[in-house]
């Protein structure tokens, strides 16, 4: 029986293996924006193209910043095919003024459209009016182009500042849009990874699909704390100064041959693009700093709930926290580092297509790689709550067994109808109930196990035949024992 109960007990698996590919493709999609420059001054105005393209994005429009170049007097975003220059200065007249040459006053920026800051729209049309009847935009003579050549932006001047910063509502509302849109995406492929390892533990589709659903939905939640937190971090100071010794660090390790091939490799298959030499350490440099600081945040907040059990709830021993969280962080750790490896040789074999099922392919197998021998290391040394509370009720239902002569048909019996019982929930319960009396644990727990296992024991005997004594006869006669089928046994004399 305590096999079974032990199988039963492993079905309640949590599977949280999609954490290192959830933290990994956090880390790179923040790489592939500008928040890095968010700290720096005029920031803002990279905060304010960044989130101009994610309001369009979640309209439903295509748009793609393209500032990065560092063309002369290039557009920063491509919305809808229209090239769009954004000023966000502190006045109106900061803002306009921003868009003309200083030296000849001219307008120097083409057929684009400018953006300005939602709150300074209406002022910028006017003084865009003032410019065209001067002269100062070669090619339009008519004042009332101001409003084609000037955009209304998504946000205001002070909100494009406050994005920058970290620590203030619109920056939290900010990367709590753009995680929502990374955590949707990851949560298909969370799916996925964890109901492959959930099938590879033995479960029928259905449970399979249970648990996928339920491992995937944490993974995304994970994956949208984890990043927003991240987000919040690369802001500030202590990440430039990160991004810098990773750099030294990169650079050195990017010495060797194979290491720059790697390096190569892995910026092509993050960026999606070829990029060589300082572009490719710059990228992975900052991807690795990302990525340290996002498996910290995912550690953190993947292992709260146990913090919460351990230290209020008490339903689990703080070995078991200890023994949980050891687990968690090495699954996660050696998920992204998986996705690296897998993204690198991914991109080198099939370029970008093959950077993302080399990434995929890389994170479930370092994933279960790290989670399974972690596991398998601690458990030589910190046995599961589970498993002391299923030793526990081996005992107790070994008491009851004999307690009320089960047969071998009526213990096989109850293994059955405690098959619902074990439950991960259940022993948790079991678990806390002994910390109700903190110098013996073990009788309250063996009375939680008894209270719920001997009511099974008393219907299984209620449903045995009953005996009823009609005549027996003279002393020393025979008896006979006649079986009728409404479980009644009579007694008579033969």
């Amino acid at each position: 029986m305590r096999g079974t109960i032990m199988a039963n007990h492993k079905k309640n698996y949590p599977f949280n293996i999609a954490n290192g590919y959830s933290a990994a493709a956090t880390a790179s999609s923040l790489e592939k924006t500008q928040i890095g420059k968010f700290h720096t001054k005029g920031g803002h105005g990279f905060a304010a193209e960044e989130a101009s393209a994610l309001s369009y994005k979640l309209h439903g429009q295509d748009a793609k910043i393209i500032g990065g170049t560092n063309q002369a007097n290039g557009a920063d975003l491509l919305a809808n095919g229209v090239q769009l220059q954004l000023k966000y200065c502190q006045s109106p007249q900061a803002t306009i003024n921003a868009a003309f040459a200083p030296d000849s006053g001219n307008y120097r920026y083409g057929d684009q459209v400018l953006e300005v800051p939602a709150d300074q729209y209406e002022s910028c049309i006017e003084l865009m009016r003032q410019k065209i009847s001067g002269g100062k935009v070669p090619g339009v003579t008519s004042p009332d182009e101001a409003e084609r050549l000037v955009r209304k932006g998504h946000i205001t001047y002070k909100q494009a500042r406050n994005i920058a910063r970290a620590g203030n509502i619109d920056s939290l509302a900010y990367d709590a849009k753009t995680q929502a849109v990374t955590a949707t995406g990851a949560l298909s492929i969370s799916f996925l990874i964890c109901f492959i390892r959930a099938k590879q533990d033995g479960l029928s589709n259905k449970d399979a699909a249970y648990a996928a659903m339920d491992g995937s939905w944490n993974a995304s939640i994970t994956s949208f704390v984890a990043g927003t937190a991240t987000a919040q971090m690369l802001r500030t100071r202590a990440a430039a100064v990160g991004a810098v010794a990773s750099r030294r660090f990169v650079r050195w390790g990017a010495r060797s041959r194979p290491v720059h091939a790697f390096v190569t490799n892995l910026a092509h298959g993050s960026l999606g693009k070829v990029v060589h030499g300082g572009a490719a350490t710059n990228h992975v440099a900052k991807l690795l700093r990302t990525n340290v600081i996002t498996f910290a945040a995912t550690t953190v907040i993947s292992t709260t709930p146990d913090f919460c059990r351990a230290a209020v709830a008490r339903s689990i021993s703080w070995s078991q926290f200890s023994k949980n969280l050891a687990i968690t962080a090495s699954g996660t750790i050696t998920g992204m580092g998986g996705w690296m490896t897998g993204t690198a040789a991914g991109a080198a074999l099939g370029g970008p297509a093959g950077a993302l099922v080399g990434g995929l392919l890389g994170a479930f197998g370092g994933g279960t790689a790290g989670r399974v021998g972690a596991r398998q290391m601690l458990d030589r040394w910190i046995e599961d709550d589970a498993k002391k509370m299923l030793a526990i009720t081996q005992d107790v239902v070994s008491e009851l067994a004999y307690e009320y002569l089960l047969s071998q048909q009526e213990i096989k019996t109850l293994g059955d109808e405690l098959q619902p019982l074990f439950t991960a929930k259940w022993l948790k319960r079991m678990f806390e109930a002994g910390n109700q009396n903190g110098n013996d644990p073990l009788e309250p727990r063996q009375y939680f196990a008894r209270k719920a296992i001997e009511p099974i024991c008393q219907t299984i005997c209620s449903k045995r035949p009953r005996l009823v004594a009609l005549d027996p006869g003279p002393l020393g006669g025979q008896i006979k024992i006649v079986m009728h089928g409404n479980g009644v046994a009579t007694i008579a004399a033969m």
